[in-house]
């Protein structure tokens, strides 16, 4: 379960404030404090430090007013102010609607932890017609940059405006295999080629990124995303570290989570883990995993069993054979460049470009 956020709550209807409190709960919130209005919130605040606290207020709180939700801004780490029923909000235009899926609801809290000013932001107001593709792994070393890069530059060849961004927290590595640099420059995202763009996003500028990336869910036809290794899952979400930013945005908002997974004994017992944190945290984007063949025969496939069993509860959109094919992708990275042009009729640019196929149709 991921790091437990503190929040105070002040919503007057009770089927709402049920359903913020229960959904909250489930996803390891520590409601601190539900209050009934404007007062008994007030002087709960006056009495408990609430500096780190997220409140959750509703427009209808009995003896709430422009002045008092200046007041309690000030007292708590953020303000989400909501409203129930637009006929309610009359008085507080910066209002949001309270979401009506729990889904939402999450995606809600989760921007709320990385964008604080939240209350006059309006970040779920943003417009993303952008496909979003997120590719990570359980372990390092199967293939998710071989595989976010190439999936980018498939897609940039059917002519779809891509972005490829490189969220691998500490161990960046596309500029190296585009044979480019300058990809975190903070003006423009890089140009690579006619429909291909790419940036990377570091612990000095995963804020404007964070920022960038929101702007550019409107602007290009595909966001695909390389996190690297998917480690801490739950606790990424938490929103305490810089680098869980990429994926909690990618939780938010992203198409589609492309999972590598081998099937050997230690990766089978990290994908257990990460099962069972996908289990208790929920998240926007379906599944695709991809079993990543690092050998064959009897052993592989009673491993396969395994990672099918393992990640079937999961309900995943797709699950794929991935080949591992080392000596392919070394010869692309000396040469710098693609799988399509380095060995365009290899089995792993094949796989590829159907995934890229299957994103565009």
């Amino acid at each position: 379960m991921a790091e437990q956020q503190d929040v105070l709550t002040s919503i007057r209807d009770s089927t709402s404030e049920g359903f913020v409190a229960s959904t909250l709960f489930s996803q390891g919130w520590n409601v601190l404090f539900r209050a009934l209005d404007y007062e008994s919130l007030k002087d709960h605040i006056g009495t408990q430090d609430s500096q780190n606290a997220t409140l959750l207020i509703s427009v209808d709180s009995e003896g709430l007013t422009q002045s008092g939700i200046t007041e309690l801004s000030e007292s708590v780490k953020t303000l989400i102010l909501l409203h129930t029923t637009p006929e309610n909000k009359s008085d507080f235009p910066e209002a949001i609607p309270l979401p009506e899926t729990a889904l939402g609801l999450i995606a809600l809290m989760r921007g709320s932890i990385r964008s604080p000013m939240i209350r006059t932001q309006g970040t779920h107001s943003v417009t993303r017609s952008a496909k979003i593709i997120a590719v990570g792994g359980i372990s390092g070393g199967l293939g998710c940059t071989t595989l976010a890069v190439n999936l980018s530059i498939e897609l940039a060849a059917l002519e779809k405006r891509t972005l490829l961004v490189d969220a691998h927290a500490y161990a960046p590595s596309i500029f190296r295999l585009l044979g480019q640099r300058g990809l975190n420059a903070p003006q423009e995202f890089s140009k690579v080629s006619q429909y291909l763009w790419a940036s990377e996003i570091t612990q000095e500028n995963f804020v404007s990124e964070i920022e960038r990336l929101d702007r550019a869910s409107n602007e290009f036809d595909f966001i695909v995303l390389d996190l690297g290794v998917i480690y801490d899952f739950a606790s990424q979400l938490s929103g305490r570290r810089w680098s869980g930013q990429a994926l909690m945005w990618v939780s938010t908002y992203a198409d589609s989570l492309m999972v590598l997974g081998p099937s050997d004994r230690v990766g089978l017992e990290r994908l257990q883990n990460f099962a069972g944190e996908l289990k208790r945290n929920a998240i926007k984007p379906p599944l695709t995993f991809l079993h990543v063949l690092r050998q064959q025969g009897k052993r592989e496939s009673a491993n396969a069993e395994r990672f099918l069993k393992i990640i079937t509860p999961l309900r995943p959109e797709k699950i794929c054979e991935f080949p591992f094919d080392p000596r392919s992708v070394l010869k692309a990275e000396v040469e710098e460049s693609s799988l399509m042009e380095s060995n365009e009729r290899g089995i792993v640019r094949k796989v590829i470009a159907e995934i890229a196929g299957q994103f565009t149709s």
